[in-house]
């Protein structure tokens, strides 16, 4: 399966509803969060939040955004319309390593201090959608040291800081979506 027919797979599921959200396992997640279920909750796509593709992560225009973020686009952004908030980012690899391969300035971190920077944990004193970053792929990358270190190697280093906040990181693989 290409890299698109899985993002593909993965907005078809999200569009569907949390009876198909709690079939889709959350790997090695940092949080109690077992399943897209347990991040997203009874919500509907459309009535509560939004799917964004492809969208350039700013925050208005911060040179730190602009420096941190500019260019970056990730393949699922999962938009809270309560809090008008990114609150889950979903990278899609298949064959590829992370763009900004570096361990400290990764592709990963990047997604993950955008997260932090721009949403809330409970955001105007509310409960919204848990906020997560999520890598998809099929299991042999998460296996393959050469694609996947620089993702293991943040969520080694990055994990604790993201439970400190309150973001989930965890895998997706392609076989259980």
């Amino acid at each position: 399966m290409s890299e698109v027919a899985l993002q593909e797979k993965i907005l078809a599921a999200l569009r569907s509803n949390a009876n198909t959200w709690r079939n889709i396992p959350i790997i090695k997640s940092t949080s109690d969060a077992r399943s897209i279920f347990d991040l997203l909750g009874d919500r509907e796509h459309l009535r509560d939040f939004d799917l964004q593709t492809a969208k350039v992560l700013v925050k208005g225009s911060s040179v730190l955004s602009a420096e941190l973020f500019g260019g970056l686009r990730p393949d699922i952004v999962i938009w809270s319309k309560r809090s008008a908030q990114n609150r889950i980012v979903i990278e899609v690899k298949q064959a590829t390593k992370a763009t900004h391969k570096e361990n400290d300035a990764s592709q990963f971190l990047r997604y993950f201090l955008h997260l932090l920077v721009t949403s809330d944990p409970r955001p105007k004193g509310k409960a919204d959608i848990d906020r997560g970053f999520l890598v998809a792929a099929p299991t042999a990358w998460f296996e393959s040291q050469s694609l996947s270190h620089t993702w293991h190697h943040f969520v080694r280093h990055y994990g604790p800081l993201a439970k400190t906040f309150h973001i989930t990181l965890g895998e997706l693989h392609a076989d259980s979506i």
